[in-house]
């Protein structure tokens, strides 16, 4: 994985956008990660003999897996990434699932698409170095 050249992390810290000099990448930001694990580890049930405790501790690290994955698209599967009308906007070449637009997180007790849920000023600045970092690429 390259270097990050810009991470931004959304209101209320429930995910991060990250730019490296190949990728853009969105992930669970590190508190919720941590408090996600805390929970499923905190399961009694993990504890159970039998069956049940082998079943939940079989939901339990698939939930703590699932979440710890990321999306991640190339700068050439992407055209742009513009802020807009308050939020980011991706255009992508390739789509695969799951997209940026799919993630939503809860602001203020509102549900958001993620790319709504930056501040303006970290929205603005991950778009210009987006596009610098495009063009550095030739891509």
């Amino acid at each position: 994985m390259s270097e990050a050249l810009l991470t931004i992390t959304s209101c209320e810290d429930a995910v991060e956008l990250t730019l490296t000099p190949t990728s853009v990448s969105m992930r669970l930001a590190q508190a919720t990660l941590d408090e996600v694990r805390d929970e499923l580890h905190a399961e009694p049930d993990r504890d159970a003999p039998g069956l049940t405790g082998r079943f939940v501790r079989f939901v339990t690290d698939s939930v703590e897996k699932l979440v710890s994955k990321q999306i991640e698209y190339t700068l050439d599967d992407l055209s742009a990434i513009e802020y807009r009308d308050r939020w980011l906007v991706d255009t992508n070449r390739k789509r695969h699932l799951p997209t940026f637009d799919a993630v939503h997180v809860t602001v203020d007790g509102k549900s958001l698409p993620a790319l709504a849920a930056f501040r303006e000023d970290d929205a603005r600045a991950f778009a210009q170095r987006f596009a610098e970092a495009k063009a550095a690429a030739g891509a």
